[in-house]
């Protein structure tokens, strides 16, 4: 994964992730997937937080455009409108920050209120960006050379 140190995206869109096994799987491939086509507006380059049990626990860019495929990837379902995206972090359950507690969830209620939606902008990008860039855990490994089991990663 690219140690870029220049993480300033203007905002980010939180994805919720069911468990860690289909982060996992995004991470193996560098694919997201959805069973509807929800990609309409997103476009190459924009930021994505991925929020598993409460934890933001990667950080990745939109890697290009929408395609519909059926080839199996997740065990809980085909999702067959994807999105390619590339990870720039990952941090593991036991390093992850809470998007529901703290900093992160202040700015986010300070800049929309209790009923934000699911992007965030303004100064709430930089402080989720903080909480992950500034993370000494994270992991720096190419998704490409990992394994994945229903235990986690490499």
């Amino acid at each position: 994964m690219p140690d870029s140190k220049n993480l300033n995206p203007a905002n980010i869109r939180l994805i919720k992730v069911n468990d860690e096994y289909q982060l996992l799987a995004c991470l193996k491939h560098e694919i997201w997937g959805a069973n509807r086509n929800r990609f309409g507006k997103w476009e190459k380059g924009e930021y994505l937080a991925f929020i598993v049990d409460n934890g933001i626990a990667a950080l990745a860019k939109v890697n290009g455009e929408q395609f519909i495929s059926k080839t199996p990837i997740w065990e809980n379902g085909v999702f067959p409108f994807r999105i390619p995206i590339k990870f720039l972090r990952f941090l593991p359950p036991e390093n992850r920050p809470s998007h529901r507690e703290g900093e992160i969830i202040e700015a986010i209620r300070d800049e929309a209120g209790y009923l934000y939606g699911w992007v965030i902008n303004n100064g709430t990008t930089q402080i989720v960006t903080k909480c992950i860039k500034d993370n000494p855990k994270y992991i720096k490994r190419s998704p490409k050379s990992t394994s994945i089991d229903k235990k986690g990663i490499f």
